[in-house]
């Protein structure tokens, strides 16, 4: 995961820093389907560390595909739209920002190159797009590391490189890697 490497790359540099990842997999911004919502548990989850100074971001790429998922298995699952992803940012956002921290937000990488067809559909990536242009543009965050600008392919911006991949949604070591260092690029001067 990029959060070891991260730790990794603050250490060798002789700072003082932990990092904690506390992402679920397949979690949802919207909702509690695989684990509770990151605004349900973020009190338990984030105001429980002692001495946290930032918080990183990244989610929303479930919500765009695992309600074509689900729906494809036989279990309805209504459209999340691109609204009520960034509403959850915004309070996301706020309730880091009241609580005295800095809001580091992540765009989210291309899932293209999965194989479900919800993740992979045009419609997705037209989502996952204006989702990222306002996390760059009008978000709020104090800061935003652009793991999709390092992650994608030129050739086909709606993926992964192929090398830095494991499935077409989620990095490998190298992706990791890379991600690793474009958020050290990014929170170095404020450590």
């Amino acid at each position: 995961r990029f959060n070891n490497f991260l730790a990794s790359i603050i250490s060798r540099e002789g700072r003082q820093a932990n990092v904690v990842n506390l992402g679920i997999s397949g979690n949802q911004v919207t909702r509690s389907f695989l684990g509770q919502k990151p605004l349900d548990r973020f009190d338990r989850d984030v105001m429980s560390l002692s001495s946290l100074s930032h918080v990183i971001f990244l989610e929303g790429i479930n919500d765009i595909g695992l309600p074509g998922l689900l729906s494809t298995m036989g279990i309805d699952t209504p459209e999340i739209s691109v609204n009520q992803i960034i509403s959850e940012h915004r309070k996301i956002i706020a309730k880091i920002k009241e609580n005295g921290l800095i809001a580091v937000g992540g765009t989210l990488p291309p899932s293209g190159g999965f194989t479900a067809p919800s993740y992979v559909e045009e419609s997705s990536d037209a989502k996952r797009q204006m989702i990222n242009n306002w996390i760059r543009t009008r978000a709020g965050y104090d800061h935003v590391i652009d793991f999709d600008a390092i992650l994608r392919d030129p050739n086909q911006i709606e993926q992964i490189q192929p090398k830095l991949t494991a499935d077409g949604l989620h990095p490998n070591t190298k992706g990791y890697k890379r991600m690793a260092n474009a958020a050290y690029s990014v929170l170095s001067p404020h450590l």
